[in-house]
């Protein structure tokens, strides 16, 4: 298993802060030299970005177990990374606040290994996606006349109505059968049941 360098200079300044940081903070603290992300990630590049970002993430989820044991919570997002006393009743129970798939994304060190910059473009052209469809994903919902609580049967029973309703070559408008279309693809894409 490899070692994360971050780890203790992200451990020691934790210790060391008297409130919370956030992980743009945190880095200018690290004063990490760009040269460190490897030969295949320029400076500034996306690549060397997200190994940047992976490699503070990795470090902090580690540290967290470690914190807990000692009676440490540390709580961990982008904007605050905090770390408080806290009572334990279990010292065996790591309560977790963040998504468990987050934690065990930046704790499986092949996500870094394996990084370069085909799969970091993809990640993050995944990520617009998601952010531009949930900025429209209520609009969707007014196209297709659902509610927010609709279930995936629903979504898909009343996409199906529409779309034949307005379907072009049963005489509908090509133009709202687009439209339809697209919001249930938005729609479907947030929800993540396709």
């Amino acid at each position: 298993m490899h070692r994360n360098p971050l780890v203790t200079p992200i451990e020691e300044i934790l210790r060391q802060s008297e409130s919370s940081l956030s992980e743009y903070e945190l880095l200018k603290a690290l004063d990490l030299n760009a040269d460190d992300f490897g030969e295949d990630a320029p400076s500034g590049s996306d690549l060397a970005l997200f190994r940047q970002h992976f490699l503070i993430m990795n470090a902090l989820y580690t540290l967290q177990s470690k914190f807990w044991d000692k009676g440490l919570k540390l709580t961990i997002s982008a904007l605050e990374i905090s770390l408080i006393k806290t009572e334990i009743s279990n010292q065996n129970e790591l309560s977790l606040e963040s998504d468990q798939a987050v934690r065990e994304y930046y704790l499986d060190w092949d996500e870094f290994t394996s990084s370069n910059e085909e799969s970091v473009n993809k990640l993050l052209d995944s990520f617009w996606t998601r952010y531009f469809n949930q900025d429209h994903y209520q609009d969707a919902l007014d196209v297709l006349g659902l509610t927010e609580d609709a279930n995936y049967q629903s979504i898909k029973t009343q996409y199906r109505k529409l779309a034949s309703e307005h379907h072009p070559d049963k005489g509908g408008c090509k133009i709202k059968f687009n439209e339809i279309r697209e919001a249930y693809e938005v729609i479907v894409s947030i929800t993540n049941k396709a």
